[in-house]
């Protein structure tokens, strides 16, 4: 039997969407309007309060429309998912569920280079409290695993704030935060925060050490060489020294704090095999590593420490004749964050040396490699990821953070585009890819 189009649907999904957007046009417009009206109402009014009660049944009705969108929209994704249309490489889809043929419906349109217009959403620079005694630093996430930019944020104040230190319940350079979002609106007719409040630990080489062995280095003796590094296939274990100084910082778990220097071309690694490590595909990773130069990579060119992880990696800027000081050399934070990007047949993390001479040494310590924390509702794809991590702004090595320091943002828009805007107020969470060639008209 014969089903429309996907151009055929597309129309009809316009129509539905046109339809929405009307009516909440109507309900914001019944909002504003309403103050002034309830404002011009007279105290000594006899029937005043019944004004009043009137006023909130009529907006209760209207914001109640407005949480059917799933009423329309639902058969409509049932019909995309029946669809057999070979003009658009379309052919039918087994699920039924409206969120399970939204997660089918996103693979379909990356797999056809299509899109459908952002809704603008907008993420501010994270800032530190200028009190702030930890210096480490919060980081983002707001790509997911095909590199398609989440959608699903609100507009909103945000904070990141310490609630429990080393002196606490914490342990020192795992301090807990808690996100804190503004209050949600009072109903459809608004726009608000997320009313969310989400505890996030600061990661250090404590979080490493539930997935890899030693990565700070404190498992063995200081020795200069190292006859063994615990946990690590080292290429040449006398181009290893185990050092007391200098060390980026320690961790709940590592006896001595200690580091490694690693001399002339060398790696160290850990295979995800032996480390029996499964990975989920729904949670992405922060991989990072501080180093120092420490002033003995001579004059020269090439030369760079290197991290890989899986199939992904980075190396840093050429190292030759650079000031001792500490730096972080971190895993690009966007899709290669995710197990679709590092996943690979006989993956490991490797910490290597490229183009260094027999006398050239770099200091490492302080290898992370754990979990963003999502920020957003139970359901759907949809909501930015963070992480908080150590940092070494201006060469300096980690300080662990006390109670009440604090990290803020603003993010700002999501509401430009009609189509993406009531796909994610319908279904929280999920949300449509906006990067591709062929772009879905609006309404």
């Amino acid at each position: 039997m014969a089903t429309p189009t996907v151009a055929e649907l597309y129309t009809n999904l316009r129509d539905i969407v046109r339809i929405l957007d009307a009516h909440l046009a109507d309900g914001v417009a019944f909002v504003a309007n309403g103050v002034t009206a309830k404002g011009n109402i007279r105290d000594d009014a006899s029937f005043g309060d019944a004004q009043l009660s009137a006023f909130r049944i009529f907006r209760q009705g209207l914001a109640a429309n407005m949480s059917l969108g799933p009423t329309l929209l639902d058969p409509w994704l049932l019909e995309l998912a029946h669809c057999d249309d070979s003009g658009a490489n379309k052919d039918p889809w087994p699920e039924r569920s409206a969120r399970a043929i939204l997660d089918r419906w996103s693979r379909y349109l990356i797999d056809e280079d299509e899109k459908v217009t952002s809704n603008g959403i907008t993420y501010g620079a994270i800032t530190k409290a200028g009190t702030n005694t930890g210096n480490g630093i919060m980081l983002r996430l707001t790509v997911d695993e095909d590199g398609q930019a989440i959608q699903s944020g609100r507009a909103e104040s945000v904070e990141a704030i310490c609630i429990q230190d080393r002196n606490s319940g914490a342990r020192e350079n795992e301090e807990v935060f808690e996100i804190r979002g503004e209050s949600l609106p009072e109903d459809l007719l608004e726009e608000g925060g997320t009313g969310l409040t989400v505890p996030i630990t600061a990661l250090s080489a404590s979080a490493t050490r539930r997935i890899f062995q030693n990565p700070s280095f404190g498992d063995d003796a200081a020795a200069a060489p190292a006859t063994v590094l615990t946990g690590w296939t080292v290429s040449t274990i006398g181009n290893i020294d185990i050092v007391t100084t200098p060390t980026f910082r320690t961790h709940k778990g590592e006896g001595t704090e200690q580091a490694i220097k690693i001399k002339s071309v060398t790696n160290i690694k850990q295979t995800f095999e032996e480390r029996n490590i499964s990975f989920t595909p729904g949670v992405p990773m922060l991989v990072q590593v501080a180093y120092n130069t420490n002033g003995a990579v001579s004059a020269g060119s090439g030369k760079t420490l290197k991290v890989t992880f899986g199939a992904v990696s980075i190396s840093s800027a050429d190292l030759s004749g650079v000031a001792a000081n500490w730096k972080i050399l971190q895993i690009a934070i966007g899709a290669n964050s995710w197990l679709k990007a590092f996943n690979k047949n006989d993956g490991e993390l490797k910490i290597e040396t490229v183009g260094f001479g027999a006398s050239d040494s770099v200091i490492v310590d302080d290898v992370v490699v754990g979990p963003f924390t999502r920020y957003s509702g139970s359901v759907g794809r949809g909501g930015e990821y963070y992480a908080i991590t150590g940092d070494a702004p201006l060469g300096a090595s980690g300080v662990p953070f006390l109670r009440d320091d604090k990290h803020t943002w603003t993010t700002t828009g999501g509401v430009t585009a009609k189509m993406q805007r009531h796909i994610v107020r319908a279904y929280p969470g999920q949300y449509l890819p906006t990067s591709g060639t062929t772009l879905i008209a609006e309404p």
